[in-house]
């Protein structure tokens, strides 16, 4: 791939470690643990699954409460992607809510698929990682 930090997303035969994920956050390493701690406040014990989607997409992690998925995360350089996929109820609750309108615009126009909409938001902020825990909130409640 030619980025020796961010190779080993795209290798199928090494799962993720921990120091290799926390090289590629770099400065948003300390915005992940944050959510993780937020996460655990919310949700209480969840349980983490690395898979390897695609050459292309390489390794994304998903984090389930219960049996329920909450979201698929996906380590970047410098920041993370987090996608998570609602249903009708969380849906109407982040268009009726105070989230910024390019926000219920990407969800609105989200393709509907039978689990629900999906949304993909960039952290490399606190107001990034604000937006993703009110998020979290709302894929909890409904």
């Amino acid at each position: 791939m030619g980025n020796e930090k961010t190779d080993f997303i795209f290798d199928k035969s090494t799962k993720p470690s921990t120091e290799n994920v926390d090289s590629l956050l770099a400065t948003s390493a300390k915005l992940w643990y944050n959510f993780l701690e937020f996460i655990g406040t919310e949700a209480g014990e969840t349980l983490t699954h690395w898979k390897f989607y695609t050459k292309k997409s390489g390794w994304t992690m998903k984090l389930m409460f219960k049996k329920r998925n909450l979201f698929f995360f996906k380590p970047q350089e410098n920041s993370w992607a987090i996608t998570f996929i609602f249903g009708d109820r969380a849906v109407n609750a982040i268009l009726e809510s105070d989230f910024p309108g390019s926000l219920k615009d990407e969800l609105r126009n989200a393709r509907k698929y039978m689990e629900g909409r999906g949304i993909r938001r960039v952290i490399s902020s606190q107001e990034d990682l604000e937006i993703a825990k009110k998020l979290l909130k709302i894929k909890l409640k409904h």
